[in-house]
């Protein structure tokens, strides 16, 4: 426990949350938990036995009552007041805390993104409202992050899109706080009351997302844009479905969300860059985490990708303070931070799926590197070697997430194993391409090069999936699953 203390801390913290969430213990039994763990752990200081006991219970009740007081709405929530505007025409008011999308559907085009509640009018009556509600807005508007706005329509509950019990997009969207949507037709009111009100630093990093999908699209096929922004930014709405599905079927759809793989890759060029720089090295392995933090927020902070940033900051730091990491310990305070964040996101599919791949690499992948090292063949063929470590990685990988694969999609991808060797480097890559065109952007014969070295490595990419797909036995569903 001393060697690996946030291993633990966040275990017991998130086995409270789940304690709460599955049987919704009385919140009195979760408070006298705390307050009598805490007095058994001072009685019982001198003993590190029960006093380890004392301290594992009381983080355990503390993961409830977190829990417990993130379910917990204000008095003046929007969820208290559904009954009186469920299903009737309202005005709101309030400001834009996400990046705005626009959605093409078979009712054409509309703007979608969340609102932060400041007040609400019904019936001739004015209140004062908080809260979160998912806006679909059916005209178009020049919207942005950090408008105040107001909006005329109508809230609903979230549709449910699928007919398959583990996915619900009402409960995805109640675990980032927003239980309602708000319809806007293409009639309604929308006015704009004032504009840039949002944190300066969450602007910058939407604006300059913003310019890479402009210079994506401006270079690119729409097929080809949609899988950079997949890859580079997490935004999978543009991706046509039968590619998504062969990706799917090989186990590849990882590398079209962001997650560890991609925030090293953005870490190591950072980092390559600010070495041209005559700067000095702790100075430079600062700045590196400063500017994956502004790639973090300009992917939306995804849990992944907030996972992921903080790993990285906390093995960066370790050279700046020149302190030897445990991987597991650092994910593990990682997983405890975002806990913090929101405790619901316990629940969320990617959060399951980006922890267990990557604990599954930090504990398996040794124990299968140190197999191929009984061959010398192996050990003594760079090569081989290094063919061999990356299996053993993508190995890890895939026992760690199969299960949760299996459960939530009903399918289990055995070529995921070889995919993952043959598709990462080519991602790698792309990446790299990716912020290249971005830089290059100013430059149309730069830019035009990088845009021809994109075009191949996404065709490549697919025709190599497209393959991998095809051999037998690659992939098979589960009966249960449906």
């Amino acid at each position: 426990m001393r060697k690996r203390p946030f291993f633990w801390i966040m275990l017991l913290f998130a086995t409270g949350i789940l304690v709460q969430v599955v049987i919704r213990l009385p919140i009195i039994v979760s408070s006298l938990a705390v307050l009598v763990c805490l007095a058994g752990a001072w009685r019982f200081s001198r003993q590190p036995f029960m006093g380890s006991v004392f301290y594992a219970i009381c983080l355990v009740a503390l993961g409830g009552l977190y829990g417990w007081s993130f379910r917990k709405f204000p008095a003046d929530h929007i969820h208290y007041q559904r009954d009186l505007v469920y299903g009737r025409d309202i005005t709101v008011a309030g400001m834009i805390v996400s990046g705005v999308r626009m959605n093409k559907g078979w009712g054409g085009t509309k703007t979608v993104f969340s609102l932060d509640l400041h007040e609400l009018q019904c019936q001739g009556m004015r209140m004062k409202t908080s809260g979160k509600v998912r806006v679909n807005l059916y005209q178009p508007r020049g919207l942005e992050y950090g408008d105040l706005i107001i909006l005329e329509g109508k809230l609903h509950r979230p549709y449910e899109f699928s007919s398959l019990k583990k996915f619900s997009y009402r409960r995805y969207l109640a675990q980032r706080g927003i239980y309602w949507i708000l319809s806007v037709a293409k009639h309604k009111v929308v006015k704009v009351m004032a504009k840039d009100q949002g944190h300066c630093i969450v602007s910058a990093g939407l604006r300059l997302r913003k310019r890479l999908e402009e210079c994506f699209s401006r270079h690119l096929t729409e097929k080809e844009a949609g899988l950079m922004q997949a890859i580079i930014l997490g935004d999978r709405s543009c991706i046509p479905g039968n590619i998504y599905d062969l990706f799917k079927k090989t186990g590849t759809a990882h590398v079209l969300a962001i997650s560890g793989l991609h925030v090293g890759i953005v870490a190591a060029l950072f980092f390559m860059f600010l070495k041209i720089l005559p700067l000095n090295r702790k100075i430079q392995i600062l700045l590196t985490i400063i500017l994956l933090s502004g790639y973090a927020v300009m992917t939306g902070a995804r849990p992944s990708v907030v996972r992921a940033t903080i790993m990285a900051a906390v093995f960066l730091l370790s050279f700046v303070l020149e302190r030897e990491t445990d991987s597991l310990n650092s994910l593990s305070l990682a997983g405890f931070i975002l806990l913090l964040m929101n405790p619901m996101s316990l629940f969320d599919i990617g959060f399951q799926l980006s922890f267990a791949s990557v604990c599954a690499i930090i504990l398996l992948c040794p124990v299968v590197w140190r197999f191929f090292q009984r061959f010398p063949v192996i050990v003594n063929n760079k090569m081989l070697k290094f063919i061999c470590q990356a299996l053993s990685a993508s190995l890890a990988a895939w026992v760690g997430v199969s299960g949760f694969i299996a459960y939530y999609f009903g399918i289990i991808t055995p070529v995921t194993i070889l995919a993952n060797i043959l598709v990462i480097p080519l991602i790698s890559a792309i990446v790299a391409l990716g912020f290249g065109l971005l830089v290059s952007g100013y430059f149309p014969c730069l830019a035009g090069c990088f845009a021809v070295c994109i075009k191949i490595l996404l065709n490549l990419i697919l025709a190599t999936v497209y393959m991998i797909e095809r051999i037998p036995g690659a992939y098979f569903y589960l009966f249960f699953s449906y």
